[in-house]
């Protein structure tokens, strides 16, 4: 049985699919139903943070979701219909870089509208993976959003 306040599945699929750097981590905050952003251990000098990685009753870290998952929903984006050749074609190179995950954001952010088509793209396309991951942490989802829901 779901407990504890509900979350928002566009924030938990938003740091699911966070493509920042390494100083920081995501969690749940059971009680609240907060997600928030902590720092790793590794930057985390003071131990500001300790209390949350010390409760993991309380406190559900957030893994990111595999990367292979998130190319495939961005080179799939990439692909659908109604993206002429040459904006199809900077998608798909941008997820041929070092970096695919920056790249593909600064693609989508060159485009006026583009990102939040994107964004509600990504809603659709991870929208499962989500409300399997609140299923598994026992979490109440605030929205309606996904055939899980």
């Amino acid at each position: 049985m779901p407990r504890g306040a509900p979350v928002s599945l566009l924030e938990l699929i938003d740091v699911m699919d966070d493509v920042s750097s390494w100083t920081r981590f995501h969690y749940l905050d059971r009680e609240t139903g907060a997600v928030e952003t902590g720092l790793t251990e590794e930057v985390d000098s003071e131990g500001n943070f300790a209390d949350v990685r010390a409760d993991p009753g309380r406190f559900v870290v957030i893994e990111a979701l595999p990367i292979w998952l998130r190319l495939q929903v961005r080179e799939a984006f990439a692909q659908q219909g109604g993206h002429d050749p040459a904006l199809r074609l900077d998608l798909m190179e941008s997820l041929q870089t070092s970096r695919p995950l920056l790249e593909f954001q600064k693609q989508l952010r060159r485009h006026p509208g583009l990102l939040d088509e994107f964004l509600a793209y990504r809603l659709e396309a991870l929208g499962a993976a989500a409300s399997e991951w609140l299923a598994v942490h026992k979490v109440r989802s605030a929205d309606r959003v996904g055939p899980s829901n």
